[in-house]
């Protein structure tokens, strides 16, 4: 027994694996519902879980199309399955796009993205959440990063829930090196998700810092609602950053 991922993206493992330190079967989640808010039934129980119902490429209405991507069930288990169905690349886009053969024809948000909690906090600052720095997550293969923005001084920076706690680090040496990586590699795409944390910050005040910076501002994805495009088209559009925000004020302000 033990954690298995079935080959098949609509298929149930009929075996047992592990949740946690308990083994379990897809039959259990038959009887209690809740179980598929857990990811190792979605991954070992699509079926069961009701997962795969829904086939993009046979939706033709445009209206159901964007009912469909606002559902849990849109190919929830393709998405899952690409990191170990995929074929790694090092290609462009159309053909290999963030490392993956097939990944070029999945919309954004019917992705998963390795990303980093608080990415800026390392070793250079006490109580840190990570060893390395961004840049060494970067290159090594996480394409998401959720960053505290606070206002220390009178300057954003990046922090850790404050000033003081654990330490700044300056966004615009951030952005210059995401920047120089998706630069170098035209067929990655990152995802920031800032927290307006201390100090006031606004999406405005940080976006008048981000497009200072040379190639930010041509490489962000500006999103204007409805279906969300496929990133094998963001790609060949040179737009490789895709930025989210949670808390203070809405990005009008």
């Amino acid at each position: 027994a033990g954690t298995h991922h079935p080959v098949h993206s609509c298929q149930d493992f009929t075996g047992e694996f592990a949740v946690g330190t308990i083994e379990r079967r897809c039959d259990y989640a038959m009887s209690k519902s809740e179980m598929c808010h857990k990811l190792e039934f979605q991954l070992n129980c699509p079926e069961t879980c009701n997962l795969c119902n829904l086939e993009r490429g046979s939706i033709s209405n445009e209206e159901e199309l964007e009912k469909a991507d606002q559902s849990l069930n849109i190919d929830y288990a393709r998405s899952l399955s690409v990191t170990r169905d995929g074929t790694a690349c090092t290609g462009s886009a159309p053909d290999c796009c963030n490392g993956l053969t097939n990944a070029c024809n999945l919309r954004i948000n019917e992705m998963l993205f390795a990303a980093m909690h608080n990415a800026n906090n390392d070793e250079s600052h006490w109580n840190s959440n990570h060893q390395m720095p961004l840049e060494n997550a970067l290159h090594n293969g996480f394409r998401a990063f959720y960053l505290d923005v606070c206002i220390c001084n009178n300057q954003i920076v990046f922090c850790h829930g404050n000033c003081y706690w654990a330490g700044t680090q300056d966004p615009k040496e951030v952005f210059e090196n995401v920047v120089a990586f998706l630069s170098s590699h035209p067929s990655e795409l990152v995802i920031f998700n800032f927290e307006m944390a201390h100090g006031d910050p606004t999406p405005q005040k940080l976006w008048n810092l981000m497009r200072q910076i040379d190639g930010m501002r041509q490489k962000s994805y500006v999103h204007p609602g409805g279906s969300w495009p496929e990133l094998g088209t963001l790609l060949q559009n040179g737009q490789q950053i895709i930025s989210f925000k949670h808390n203070g004020n809405n990005c009008l302000n």
